[in-house]
């Protein structure tokens, strides 16, 4: 894994925001608030907060036939 990475958020952005614009998906956002403890009751951030992006393993999504649901 690589070295954790700074984002500046901007006015109004939220956990799940964030998380989407850096992983890719929003179920990241745990990472990110375990990495940034301070924040970590934040519900919307001003502009200018310098969050640390931890580097997390690609999760991998299995699709389930239609057939294979129940």
């Amino acid at each position: 894994m690589s070295k954790p990475t700074v984002y500046t958020t901007i006015q109004g952005e939220t956990w799940d925001q964030v998380a989407l614009k850096v992983y890719g998906r929003e179920t990241g956002m745990h990472h990110l608030i375990a990495a940034n403890p301070a924040h970590r009751l934040t519900l919307f951030f001003e502009a200018g907060v310098a969050l640390t992006i931890p580097a997390i393993a690609k999760e991998r999504v299995v699709e389930i036939p239609r057939w294979k649901e129940r």
